[in-house]
């Protein structure tokens, strides 16, 4: 999905993972690098491109530099999370967490 603004670019990596939401359900995402990468979350919704929401800090201040994100979806279907950096091809490794209720 691109940058930390959600402009297409071949400048960042970034690792997708799918989730199936229905209507009315609450997504929470984590990414937890331990401090060693500055995460970025960004969310598209069933629609292919249509980023829905994103985050590149922890709001509650838990994860340092890493990223929490929480979504309630407004339609059912398939969810596409983007695990990324806040800077241009970082790489390391990280912890992604995903709840739904």
């Amino acid at each position: 999905y691109g940058d930390p603004n959600g402009r297409p670019t071949t400048s960042y990596y970034a690792d997708l993972y799918r989730v199936t939401l229905s209507a009315g359900q609450t997504l929470t995402v984590t990414m937890d690098s331990g401090d060693n990468l500055d995460t970025y979350l960004l969310l598209a919704g069933p629609v292919i491109g249509r980023l829905v929401a994103g985050n590149d800090d922890d709001d509650t201040g838990v994860l340092g530099v890493g990223s929490r994100m929480v979504y309630t979806a407004t339609e059912s279907g398939v969810f596409v999370i983007e695990a990324s950096t806040f800077n241009g091809l970082d790489t390391g490794n990280y912890t992604l967490g995903v709840t739904i209720s």
